[in-house]
Formats: C-alpha cells, structure tokens, sequence
C-alpha cells in the first residue's frame, strides 16, 4: 500500500498496473491517465475534470470529477489494488 499512497500522493510521476494487469495508470503529479489495455477506454483527469476518450468517434468528452473518486492529491486511495512504480512520464495527452 505504501507504494501507491507514493504513487497518490500527487507528487512524482508514477506507472501503475491493476493487480489483473489490464488497467494502466500513468500518474504525473496530480494528473491521472487511466486506459484499459485492450483499448476499450481512456480516461483523463487533471484540474478537477475527467476528460474521456469516446473509441467511436475518437472526440474527448469533459465532464466534472466526482468528489469520490480517487485521483492523486485528494487523500482518496483507489479500491483496485495496484503495483506502482516511480517512473519517468511524459505523456503527450495530458495536454488535452
């Protein structure tokens, strides 16, 4: 647990993996990429909003974060159990 409360602490840039291995989290302080590695979704959160990528038609949809939903900084801890590392994330798509 201590390596994803790193990993959530909104300081540092971070790789997680789900316990299952399909879900992929790239954290790069308090911005959070999560994507299904079979490419049925992507999400991204920065500054308080959730950017979700629509696989049809390849349009971003914003919407507003849930106050309970676990994004680093916030002091809430995903349910999945995750294997995290620190790791050096440049990802292009937190500019959206």
């Amino acid at each position: 647990m201590d390596s994803v409360k790193l990993a959530f602490s909104g300081n540092g840039t971070y790789d997680c993996r789900s316990e299952d291995g399909n879900t992929k989290y790239a954290i790069k302080n308090t911005w959070l990429k999560i994507e299904e590695l079979d490419g049925s979704s992507k999400a991204i959160i920065k500054n308080n909003l959730t950017y979700t990528l629509n696989i049809e038609t390849g349009a971003w949809i914003t919407s507003a974060i849930r106050e309970d939903v676990a994004v680093p900084g916030s002091g809430i801890y995903p349910k999945t159990t995750l294997d995290c590392q620190s790791a050096e994330i440049e990802e292009q798509e937190f500019d959206t």
